[in-house]
């Protein structure tokens, strides 16, 4: 029985482990390197180490294999090129006709030497040119993240998908706007595989450009039919940002509320009305693709409807202070209506800062209005104004009020002289 198996052992070995014996191997063939060397100006001229030959597979091992490369020989992928391929090999069989790329002539072993890691690159190219005329989906593995989104590998070939691109579930919403943060967010995304599309690509330049939000856009296109411009949907918050705030609805659709669109108010930060999790409702003011944009504050009564029954221009009303930027300080006279001193009456930004503080109020005179342009220009009223004949009652009982509080002359002595 043990010499039986020892049998055994070696004609398994002998036909899994014995390479071919090379085509162009017989008594009269002349070297392999000679053959190349004749070659320049012959038939196979082609043949020369880094031009791309076609052969048939004769033999495949776990680590190696074998091509027919007739009339010129045999030719031989080592395990060194097939692990760094693009090419899947799994797939390849004996029979199928394969390209290589010639790395070197006659080996000791009277093989040449092939390579298919250049040649599986092409073809990994190839295959995502396809993918992105198709609009294909397919996987990619993410394989690190930064700031601006991930790096993947689809096909082998290294690709960035930018976080914008990325889909409902995976879209990093912080509430902060805080860079680390949303990184934190990202790299919990690592070694993960996500369906993705190809964007843009650039074989030449070793571009590669993803987007996982392609891969909803049929989806949630669909979902969208039912929905038009002007339609009322109830949502919750999904994210608050700098810009705006995110509302999801109907499960898997989200639209985004621009700040501009948040109130009639002057909102510079959202996250001070909003925060994840509230619920309310919004009306669909404009659908482009599977992008929808919302607004909440067309569901509330417009203020400047009534602003001219309720301020005159020519007029002096108390103003509260919201915001001073290079063009002025905008000025709020309730909690709707707001206007602008520009900056032109102060001279300097440094100058209408020494004038007037944020949240401060003053006295400030209507100069003109736009109630359909929602604009109101304002003018800070100086000492030297407060006998002006337009002043309103509610500012004149503001001055009396300030000007009762006041001690008079003889008080101010007396005062100074007690605390002397």
């Amino acid at each position: 029985m043990v010499i039986a198996k020892k049998k055994v052992v070696k004609k398994v070995k002998k036909t899994i482990e014995t390479p071919p014996e090379s085509t162009a191997s017989s008594s009269n063939a002349i070297s392999m390197g000679s053959l190349l060397k004749e070659t320049t100006d012959g038939k196979h001229k082609d043949l020369q180490i880094g031009a791309d030959i076609e052969g048939r597979v004769i033999q495949k091992g776990q680590s190696i294999i074998y091509l027919d490369l007739s009339p010129f020989g045999t030719g031989v992928i080592y395990k060194s090129e097939l692990q760094t391929t693009q090419t899947d090999v799994k797939h390849i069989k004996v029979g199928d006709m394969l390209t290589a790329k010639i790395i070197g002539t006659e080996n000791e072993d009277g093989f040449i030497e092939l390579s298919i890691k250049d040649i599986g690159t092409k073809e990994a190219w190839s295959r995502l040119e396809q993918y992105y005329s198709d609009q294909e989906t397919v996987d990619g593995k993410v394989t690190s993240a930064n700031k601006g989104g991930l790096m993947m590998l689809v096909e082998g070939i290294p690709g960035f998908l930018p976080a914008s691109q990325l889909g409902q579930e995976n879209y990093p919403r912080v509430e902060d706007g805080d860079e680390n943060v949303i990184l934190q967010k990202l790299k919990k995304l690592e070694g993960q595989l996500l369906k993705v599309k190809v964007l843009d690509l650039d074989p030449e330049d070793r571009k590669l450009i993803l987007s996982e939000k392609a891969v909803e856009a049929k989806e949630v296109k669909k979902a969208l039919d039912v929905y038009k411009t002007g339609t009322i949907i109830k949502g919750i918050v999904s994210g608050v940002v700098d810009f705006g705030v995110f509302v999801k609805f109907d499960d898997s659709l989200e639209g985004l509320v621009h700040i501009s669109q948040l109130g009639w108010k002057l909102i510079e930060d959202p996250r001070e009305f909003f925060s994840i999790g509230q619920q309310g409702e919004a009306k669909i003011i404009d659908i482009q693709g599977t992008q929808v944009s919302l607004s909440i504050k067309s569901l509330q009564s417009n203020p400047w409807e009534q602003v001219i029954e309720k301020y005159k221009v020519g007029s002096t009303y108390k103003g509260k202070v919201a915001k001073l930027n290079p063009f002025g300080a905008f000025v709020y006279l309730d909690k709707d209506i707001h206007g602008l001193a520009h900056i032109s009456q102060f001279g300097t930004s440094d100058a209408m800062e020494k004038a007037i503080k944020v949240g401060e109020e003053y006295m400030f005179k209507i100069t003109s209005m736009k109630p359909e342009e929602h604009r109101m220009s304002l003018k800070l009223l100086s000492a030297d104004d407060m006998g002006d004949k337009k002043i309103t009652k509610e500012v004149k009982k503001e001055i009396k009020h300030d000007a009762a509080e006041q001690p008079t002359k003889p008080e101010k002595q007396s005062a100074e002289a007690k605390h002397e």
